[in-house]
Order: C-alpha cells, then structure tokens, then sequence
C-alpha cells in the first residue's frame, strides 16, 4: 500500500514539475520577446491572414498608390507588455505602432491604443506560437486611394478575432466609425461622401484541398450620411462570399440589402434580394435579383425592379435586362418602366449601361400627369464616369409645365485626379420660375443643394428660356465652375426679337455677382408687351410702341438684395414711338394738372438715349429726346424696390408757350405725368 501512495506522489510531483516547467517556459518565452520577435511574429501572422482582404474585393496589384514596405517591419509599442499565463498565454501591448502597406495608410502605420494576443505553442522549447485569437481596441488609420479620389479617416473602438476551429475558420467582429472626403485638397474639400457608424460580423473559411478560401454569414450595419442623404440605418447580409481574382471568380449566396434614408417621417425603404450569383473564368450563372424602393418625397412613389440571368464571365459579365416599374400610393398614380443592358467590365473595373429605355408617368394627387420617356448609354468606374441621354418629357397643365419636349445631354464625370465635370444638355423648354415654384428648398435632396460647390463645365441650349419674367430664345451658355465661384464666359440668346450677350460670375462665399450684359437690335414693341403697361389702345391694330433700341447694362450685387446693386446703364433708340402719353401735348395742359393720356396717343422721336448708373437701389440718369419738331431732356431715378419712377422732363429750348418742365411720377410701367 505504501508502494502505491509513494507511486502516486511520485508521478503527482512530476506533473507539478511538467506544469511549472510549461508555466516557466511560457513564462520565459513572454519575457524574452522584444520588437524584433514580435514584428517576425506578426509577419507570419499577416502572412496567413492575408487573403482575407483581397477576399472582400479588391486584389493587391501595381498601380500609382502600390508601394509597399515589409509587413509589420518595425513593430514598436509604447511601455513594458503586459502578459498572463491563464487561461492560455496572453500579451498586451500599449501604444502600438504598426508600419504597414503605404496604400492602406497615408502616413504608413497603424495605430492601436491596446492590443491583446491570446497565444499557444506546438510545443514548449520549440517552434513559434500561433494566434490563438486577437482584440485590438482604438484603432486609427487613414487611407488614401487614387482609384476613387477618395481620403478616408478610420476610428475603430474594436476588431475581435475569434479562436480557430477544427477547420480553422474564425469569426471577426468589428465597429468602427468611417469617413469619406476627396482626396486632393480643393474648394469642395469639405464635401463628405460618407460618413458613419458601421458594425461588421462575419465568419472567415480558409481555403482547404476540398474549398476554396470565402466568408459565411456576412453582416454589415450602418448609420450615418451618404453623398448629404440621411441613412437612418442600412443592413447588408450574405450568407456566402467568395472572391479570388487571380482565379477571376465572384460568386454569392443569398444577398440582402435593406435601408431606411431620409429623415423621420419621409424615410425612403429600400429592399434587395439576390439569391445566387456566380462568376467564373469561363462563365456566369446565377438567380436573378429582385428589389423595391419606396419613397414619400416629392410624392409617395413604389419602384420595383427585376434582372435578368447574367451571361459572359468574370472579366465582362453584362445583365441582359434590368426592369424598374414604378407604382403610386396615397393618390399618386405612375406606371411604366426603365430597361437596360447593364455589363460589367472587369479589367477597367467599372459598369456599362446600353441600350437604356425608359417610359413612364406619374401624376401626383390633384396635378397634372406627366410623361417621360429616354435613351442611351452609360459608363463608369470609380475614376470616371460618362453618359450620353436623350428622351422626351409631355403632358401636364401648361402653366404648371417646368419643360416640355425634347431633351439631350451628353458628358463626363471624372473623380481622378481632380474632381471635373463637363457637360451638355439641349432642351426644347426650360422656365425658371416654375421650377423654382415646383421644387422648395426644403424639400430638395441634400446632395442637390450642392451642385455650384463641384468643378465643372456646361454646355447649355434651350429652344427658350423663362425666368424673372423674360423669355428668351435659342439660348447657347456656357458655365464654369472651380468651385468657388460659377463663371459664365459666354451667354448669347434672342431677346425682344434682338441679339443678348452677356457674361457674369457668381461668388458662393458670400453670394456677391457680377454682370455685364448688351442687347442689340430689339424691337420695341416686344419690350412694351412684356411689361404689360395698362395703356389705352387706340381702337386700331398698330402696336403700343414700334422702333428699334440697344442697350447696355454692367451690374454688381450680393443674392438678391436689391439695395446691394451697382453699375451703369445705357439705351439708344432710333426712330419710333411710345403709346400711352404725349409728351408735345403734356407741355400744353394748364399748370398743375395731371396729364391723363388719351386714346391714340403717343410720342413720336428720330432719336432717344439716355445714360445713368444704379446704387443703393435706384437707378439714376439723364435722358435726351429728338422729335420731328421739338427736343427735351430728362433726368431722375428709378426706385428698383418700390417700381416708383421721378423723371423731369425740360424743353430744349424753352418757349414761352410751354411750361419749362413736366414731372412724371408714380409705377415706372404707367407714370402720370404733371405739368408744374
């Protein structure tokens, strides 16, 4: 019996020192680990990490952004490690600083606040440990891409790796706050396209001689911005994914994308689903998508869209059919659809649209309905983007119509290396006022708000134009914008049946402008018609005012503030005549009395000029008029804000059969006119 319990402590006292030797062993392998090991360690722990990331899109290649230094090559950390025995080894760094692939960080290192290692030995005396699983907490990068032009500063509060299993798959978890800003310094740098809270959870699969390496049950969270659109949440799930692009496969299994956007209360829902996708070497396969978006602004509208199977392969897959069929709520009615040939080409990385045709029509509860049909083609990557559309919009109550006919516009969107947009757009219609009436700016989408803000170039022709009560026609305008101020170099139109040109720029820092503008050749009696002055006809067919005229104009203003103008005005007209009031007669009414025009009558010249300036909200100047058998002068002022016109007019020279001047005052449109 005591040879067994001696046994027994014996074989107890060697476990103890099997145990204690471990522990020591551990122990003095923790102690003895300096930067150099570690950044070996980390090498070796990248090395079989790796493919997780080209996995998720992209593949590591050449490019302009492609330099790289060795992985984890001056691993540094800040304090003495931390370390434990139980549960399993551990070791806890501080201060971590991780130089890494200088096209994920711009300034080429990670930054961790705390990261812990939880680690286990093959055996005691020999070989490198392997991860057993990893929590690193404060996370901070930046990124730059020259692919998309696109800056983007990371904040992850943590990334969990979790233990490997018998098949060595692992769970990631992450949540981090992500911002996107362009990449080049310019004047729109502070536009934001993105900007958010995500969360991320995932299982990664290493490939095995019976599966290639891809994740399972894919979950992404978001809340934030999106290009100015409030996303109140959005969540992406995939049940399979797998990339391989040296093998040129993408293939996945059953993807959901669900959003909310816009604020409370007028939130837009989206909803996608694709069971299946596969794109190989040799061909593409798969099930075909379906989806709905649901929105309340401007009207409560229903999109629901189909594709079709997909054909070719990875490098150019392209999407047969792509329908959209809207439908209308709560009193809107819409119908029709848009189809196109969507493809996908690998090598440039970036999407084609051809042959796009659409038709449909929506009519808005109590409104008119309108109609819309379009053409064309499309294509973009992440650098540039080019489009070339053509359609047709009708239908709808004439004074409620914010263009009607024919439309075309063609042009290019480049992102990289400076952001660029240059394009043409040809309309049969386009009256301002309206659409300034049918679109509130509280009601517009965020990211329209901020069109003047991107660089750019437009190239406009309108068969005619309205706006601040004008009509002009066949308008040709070019506009330029360095996004600080929109330049308009050229603008040449039909006004008043004669030739406007005119060139200007806008200042979007305080809204200052500047215009100068000359009108050549115009037919009176067009003038006269759009002012709509409430002269008395005559009972016959000749118009209220005939003669030719040009004009000068050279303006400076803040918004529209009207007090804010400055700058001088010039008219000359040659031979004609104005309705409405005879000045020859006027200097022959008794003193003091209100001249009160009569039927048929009007002034007659061979020649009026007049000249003045514009400030403080009047436009002051000095008029001379030629009659076939008298002349005058005339000067006052304009009052702009209250549409109140001063004018004196004085013989020249004075008779004594007439008074030595005449007042005209009251709306500028139709002044009485009062013989001192």
């Amino acid at each position: 019996m005591k040879r067994w319990w001696k046994r027994g402590v014996a074989m107890l006292a060697a476990l103890l020192l099997l145990g204690a030797l471990a522990v020591g062993g551990a122990a003095w392998r923790l102690s003895r680990l300096d930067a150099a090991d570690a950044s070996v360690l980390a090498a070796r722990w990248g090395a079989e990490f790796e493919p997780m990331w080209p996995a998720l899109w992209r593949q590591p290649g050449a490019g302009p952004d492609r330099a790289q230094v060795p992985p984890a090559a001056g691993l540094r950390w800040a304090g003495t490690p931390g370390w434990r025995l139980l549960p399993r080894p551990q070791l806890r760094l501080n201060d971590v600083r991780w130089p890494v692939d200088t096209r994920l960080a711009t300034e080429g290192e990670l930054r961790i606040q705390q990261l812990t290692l939880a680690l286990e030995w093959t055996s005691l005396w020999a070989g490198e440990p392997r991860l057993h699983h990893a929590l690193a907490q404060g996370l901070s990068f930046s990124h730059a891409n020259a692919d998309t032009g696109l800056a983007s500063e990371w904040q992850v509060q943590q990334v969990a790796l979790g233990a490997a299993d018998a098949g060595g798959s692992r769970a990631i978890d992450a949540s981090l706050d992500l911002v996107l800003r362009p990449l080049q310094p310019s004047p729109v740098d502070d536009v934001t396209w993105l900007k958010g809270r995500w969360r991320a959870r995932a299982a990664w699969f290493p490939a095995r001689a019976e599966r290639p390496a891809h994740w399972r049950q894919v979950q992404l969270q978001f809340q934030g911005e999106l290009a100015g659109q409030r996303v109140e949440d959005a969540q992406l799930r995939i049940a399979r994914w797998q990339h391989q692009p040296a093998q040129q496969v993408l293939a996945w299994d059953e993807l959901q994308l669900q959003a909310r956007l816009g604020e409370r209360g007028t939130l837009g829902r989206l909803d996608l689903r694709w069971p299946a996708l596969l794109l190989g070497p040799d061909g593409a396969s798969g099930t075909p998508a379906t989806g709905e978006w649901s929105a309340l602004q401007p009207f409560p509208l229903k999109l629901s869209l189909d594709s079709g199977l997909p054909r070719g392969r990875y490098g150019a897959v392209h999407w047969p059919l792509w329908r959209v069929a809207l439908a209308g709520q709560q009193g809107t009615r819409a119908g029709g659809q848009v189809q196109a040939d969507l493809a996908w080409l690998g090598v440039a990385e970036g999407l084609r649209w051809d042959a796009l045709v659409g038709q449909f029509s929506v009519q808005p509860a109590g409104q008119p309905e309108r109609q819309w049909s379009l053409r064309g083609q499309a294509q973009w990557n992440a650098r540039v983007a080019a489009w070339h559309l053509e359609g047709q919009a009708h239908g709808g109550a004439p004074e409620q119509a914010v263009w009607d006919g024919p439309f075309a516009t063609q042009g290019e969107w480049r992102r990289w290396p400076q952001p660029r947009v240059a394009a043409q757009l040809q309309l049969t219609t386009l009256q301002l006022d309206r659409w300034q009436a049918s679109r509130p700016a509280d009601k517009q989408a965020a990211w329209w708000l901020g069109w003047h803000r991107w660089p750019g170039s437009l190239d406009l022709r309108v068969g005619y134009l309205t706006g601040l009560g004008l009509r002009l026609g066949s308008v040709v305008a070019r506009l330029d914008n360095d996004g600080t101020r929109v330049r308009m170099p050229q603008f040449k139109a039909r006004l008043w049946d004669g030739t406007l040109t005119a060139s200007g720029q806008w200042a979007q820092a305080d809204g200052r402008w500047t215009l100068a503008a000359q009108l050549q050749e115009a037919e009176l009696a067009a003038l006269r018609e759009t002012l709509a002055a409430p002269a008395p006809r005559s009972g016959k067919s000749e118009p209220l005012a005939q003669g030719r005229w040009s004009g000068q104009l050279a303006l400076q203003g803040q918004a529209w503030d009207t007090g804010a103008l400055r700058g001088d005005w010039s008219w000359d007209a040659r031979a004609g005549h104005w309705s409405g009031i005879d000045l020859g007669a006027a200097w022959l009414a008794p003193s003091g009395a209100w001249r009160v025009a009569e039927a048929g009558e009007r002034t007659e010249w061979r020649r009026l000029r007049a000249a003045g300036t514009i400030a403080a909200g009047l436009a002051q100047g000095e008029m001379q008029l030629q009659a076939p058998t008298w002349r005058a002068q005339a000067n006052g002022e304009l009052d702009l804000r209250q549409a109140a016109l001063e004018l004196n007019w004085q013989a020249q020279p004075a008779r004594r059969n007439r008074p030595a001047t005449l007042r005209m005052s009251g709306p500028w449109q139709a002044p009485r006119t009062l013989v001192p």
